[in-house]
């Protein structure tokens, strides 16, 4: 959920706790007997209660009973109470009731999320089935450090840094591009990147987060630690607290550009390796409807089996009903202003003639202000 001003860039999410300037390497952390450490840390940062054993730390006990983290984990739950009312209660209740006999025997076990900034959420509400998501944005990777390392100073602007990213998606429903660029990017945040945030979703949506590692893309498509790196990211093991299964979320940090799609380019075989993918695209800044992206667009028309976006994503146009068969949700009427995008006609038609009720924002800018959001569900005809 991602940009309102500025044409992105992608990262895929795999979790790095280094610089983002280093060659990844895997942070070796002895676990305690219940949590994970990283799930302790998520938990400090979400403002919720960790495991004894972390708590009992004296460290840990003096940054608690500060006043700024009491105020801090005061910010998170109001912050996290609206996402729950306006959002994950809204979306879960449309996915169950509308998609998921719509999609039964369409979704594949990997997701898809070009231009995803640190939201885990959305793609985790429309895609729960899913067993790994692939996220890919420009933003840094950035670190989870244990909050004993931190200074205050640090500290301080960390816990900033993520409040302002949890009301963003509060108030919108996607991240602004100079917010994140303000609060996500500069590593004097103490926390700051992409991790910290997917990290407070992921416990806030009741999952457990059981490994973090640095990694790389390489030139032959392989996720390791080598030298051979071409996007760094990171990789969060975590176990679903809705089924039990472990799952996998991927980052990778990229600019989007005309060869990254490109046939044999690391992202697009690693992409193909996994037989079947779905894509989510969201407030993606209408990238796929210039010329200069079009190896991108026919990638993913070509590779996605299921196709969840907005205006912001793929034309309408390119949907044929020879190969899609297209569920149109909410309202369109006009792009977000100022792109140098004009109005798809057909779009608009198609909506006024056959677009079923949406309950919650799924657009961007003006579109989520006015609550006109709309949202598409492509579904491949005839796979194979």
């Amino acid at each position: 959920m991602t940009r309102i001003d500025f044409p992105g860039k992608l990262l895929l999410s795999i979790i790095v706790l280094l610089p983002f300037c280093s060659h990844p390497q895997t942070e070796t952390i002895s676990a305690s007997p219940g949590n994970s450490a990283w799930q302790n840390r998520a938990l400090f940062l979400a403002g919720m209660p960790t495991d004894e054993e972390f708590a009992a730390r004296p460290d840990i006990q003096r940054i608690q009973a500060s006043p700024e983290y009491a105020k801090h984990a005061r910010q998170m739950e109001e912050y996290w109470q609206s996402v729950k009312m306006h959002r994950t209660t809204r979306i879960q209740n449309w996915r169950e009731s509308e998609l998921d006999q719509r999609l039964k025997g369409h979704e594949a076990d990997t997701v898809f999320y070009p231009l995803s900034g640190a939201d885990f959420l959305n793609v985790s509400l429309l895609f729960p089935h899913a067993k790994r998501y692939i996220m890919m944005a420009m933003e840094k990777p950035g670190s989870l450090r244990d909050p004993a390392e931190i200074t205050a100073t640090e500290l301080r602007q960390g816990y900033h840094s993520v409040e302002k990213m949890l009301n963003n998606i509060t108030q919108t429903g996607y991240f602004f591009s100079k917010w994140m660029n303000a609060y996500l990017q500069p590593e004097r945040m103490g926390y700051y990147g992409t991790l910290p945030t997917v990290s407070v979703f992921l416990v806030r949506l009741g999952h457990r987060i059981d490994d973090v590692q640095n990694i790389c893309l390489d030139s032959k498509a392989r996720i390791g630690s080598g030298p051979d790196c071409v996007i760094p990211g990171y990789r969060i093991w975590f176990t679903d607290g809705r089924d039990g299964i472990q799952k996998q979320i991927v980052y990778l940090s990229a600019e989007i550009d005309e060869k990254i799609f490109s046939e044999n380019s690391p992202l697009a075989d690693f992409l193909v390796e996994q037989k079947q993918f779905d894509v989510m695209m969201k407030a993606a800044i209408y990238l796929f409807h210039l010329r200069k992206y079009a190896v991108g667009r026919d990638f993913l028309l070509r590779n996605g089996d299921v196709i969840v976006q907005d205006d912001s994503g793929i034309p309408f146009r390119y949907f044929s009903d020879t190969d899609w068969d297209l569920e149109l949700y909410g309202d369109y009427r006009a792009p977000l202003r100022g792109l140098g995008i004009g109005v798809q006609q057909d779009m608009a038609k198609a909506f006024r003639e056959k677009a079923h009720p949406l309950p919650f924002e799924y657009g961007y800018g003006n579109q989520t202000a006015a609550r006109k959001s709309g949202l598409m569900v492509a579904i491949r005809r005839n796979r194979g």
